[in-house]
Parts: structure tokens; C-alpha cells; sequence
């Protein structure tokens, strides 16, 4: 029964710091939303994926 254990670090450890990740990245990805418990746009800090040279 040990594999029980490993499910329930994961379950319990690991799996928020993957939604965390994966929220931080669609914040960037897509300009605005939640990275941190807080919301962010993107646009409020001139951070853009568009080359303005």
C-alpha cells in the first residue's frame, strides 16, 4: 500500500503548483486572468506578444 501514499502527495502537494502553473500561463498566453489568487491584464502593464518596433 505505499503507492496510496504517493497519490495522496500528489493529490494534496502537487497538484496545486500544477493549476498554479497552468493558470500563470494562460494569464500570459491570453492577456488577462488569474495568477496568484489575484487578476492581472496584461495590457495595464504595456506587456504585449505584438512586435512594436
Amino acid at each position: 500500500m505505499p503507492n496510496i501514499g504517493i497519490i495522496d502527495f500528489f493529490s494534496t502537494v502537487i497538484k496545486p503548483y500544477i493549476e498554479d502553473v497552468r493558470s500563470r500561463k494562460l494569464t500570459i498566453a491570453t492577456g488577462n486572468g488569474t495568477a496568484h489568487g489575484k487578476y492581472y491584464d496584461l495590457n495595464d502593464y504595456i506587456i504585449t506578444l505584438n512586435r512594436q518596433f
